[in-house]
């Protein structure tokens, strides 16, 4: 309970930050393209919602983005 928690953000976050910006402001509306028959609605489906998204993205912000080495300790502390 008496744990302090403390965060950690990359010198990058700034960059990440702006891309993601910029990449919003380039972002149209995912299209409501499925239908809800309970709710006699419309939503826009993943698909539609990852082809908004794509595009704008993949130029500025996909280069950024980086995933942590997988390693054996890693892994194993997973699953145990």
């Amino acid at each position: 309970m008496g744990e302090t928690m403390t965060t950690q953000a990359s010198e990058g976050l700034g960059k990440f930050a702006a891309a993601m910006a910029k990449a919003q402001g380039d972002m149209g509306s995912a299209l409501k393209s499925s239908r809800n028959p309970h709710f006699k609605s419309m939503f826009a489906d993943l698909a539609s919602v990852v082809d908004a998204v794509r595009g704008p993205c993949l130029p500025t912000v996909s280069p950024l983005c980086r995933c942590p080495p997988q390693t054996a300790t890693r892994s194993a502390s997973r699953h145990a």
